[in-house]
């Protein structure tokens, strides 16, 4: 079972979220083919449309991670954590693809932890945006492609899935 928490803050728009989207058509299309048990909850606050985040139902037609927007004030992922942290906690992987350009103060490692959950900061983009997505998630990956992203994650999946 994997979860990918999605920012959906208003940094992460244009390529970020595209890249984001990509990532999140490809768990869906693997959630279909009955791969593997997918989750997406997108993750936001600020103005009226969203609280704090949303669990997006699985399968979805690719045109539908197509219209992924990010528009919120706020990435707003430890009232996300805390909103869905049971499902969190069922999950074998959890992975928040982010940007990193992350204004919250209560999101660190020790959040996750507390509950025995293990995150993957994700982005498609800069590979210095590693060192500042360790400062909130347990691991980081970082890739100039959302192919490379996706299968270095794989890589890491493995390797965790084998240790666990």
């Amino acid at each position: 079972e994997v979860t990918l928490i999605v920012d959906c803050s208003g940094s992460m728009g244009g390529e970020p979220i595209e890249e984001a989207a990509n990532l999140c058509a490809i768990l869906s299309r693997l959630h279909q083919m009955n791969l593997v048990t997918a989750h997406v909850v997108c993750s936001g606050w600020g103005g009226d449309s969203m609280e704090s985040g949303f669990d997006v139902p699985m399968p979805q037609p690719d045109f539908v991670w197509d219209r992924l927007v990010a528009k919120h004030g706020g990435e707003g992922l430890s009232q996300t954590f805390k909103m869905f942290r049971n499902k969190f906690s069922k999950s074998d992987i959890v992975a928040c693809y982010t940007d990193a350009d992350i204004c919250d103060d209560d999101l660190i490692p020790s959040l996750w932890r507390r509950y025995g959950i293990s995150c993957v900061g994700l982005y498609c983009g800069y590979p210095r945006q590693v060192d500042i997505m360790l400062r909130y998630f347990d691991y980081a990956i970082a890739r100039s492609t959302y192919q490379d992203l996706f299968m270095e994650f794989l890589t890491l999946v493995s390797q965790l899935l084998r240790r666990g």
